[in-house]
Parts: C-alpha cells; structure tokens; sequence
C-alpha cells in the first residue's frame, strides 16, 4: 500500500540507509545483521524525526542494544518470546513503544482457525 515505505540496500549502505531518510516512520524494524549498529541508527532517527514503534527482532541475542533504545529514547519496552517457525528453541522479538505515541487498535478481519 502507499503508507508502506519499504526500502531495500545492499549490506554495506543499509545502516545508513534509514539516517538518510530524513523523515518520520510509524514503525521501524531491527531485523538484520549488523543489528547493535542498526540499534544506534534507530536512535538518532527517532530523535530527530520520531516515530510510534520499533520492532527489535531476535532481542534476546541483543539486550544491551535493545535495552539501550528503550533507556534512551524512554520508550516501553515489551518482549514477546516463544518458539519461531523454524527452531526447536524460544526466541523473542521486542516491540519497543513510544509512550507519547498512541498506536490505534484495528479490529482483525479474518479470525484464526476455528474461532467464530
């Protein structure tokens, strides 16, 4: 859809990719190799542009650097660990909050297998 900004680079530009933006995003999401410095791109973007949420997948592998964005910014910060698709062990992935931002809740159009 039109409000999805997806942006895709190559390894060695990514991190920089989000700091020359220069503009607000809704949601943010951490999902890739150099996460520690993608932790530290996030920061400087919210600060100076903003934003709702920021998604930190695989948070457990990175609690300093998740921790760091939600101390920083004073953000909430909620972990949500379980099992991924694809491994016999839990994972989590945290969803960072901005408590100034009021994030709508959107009532699910399709219900999940066998629920009426």
């Amino acid at each position: 859809p039109e409000s999805v900004n997806l942006i895709h680079a190559e390894e060695a530009a990514y991190v920089d990719t989000l700091a020359a933006q220069k503009q607000r995003f809704d949601v943010i999401v951490i999902d890739a190799i150099k996460r520690p410095e993608c932790a530290e791109a996030v920061i400087e973007q919210v600060k100076a542009h903003g934003a709702k949420l920021v998604v930190f997948d695989n948070a457990d592998w990175f609690e300093v650097d998740a921790q760091k964005i939600a101390d920083t910014l004073e953000w909430i910060r909620i972990p949500m660990r379980g099992f991924g698709p694809l491994n016999d062990f839990a994972w989590q992935t945290d969803f960072l909050m901005n408590p100034a931002e009021k994030i709508p809740m959107v009532e699910a159009k399709t219900k999940p297998v066998g629920q009426k």
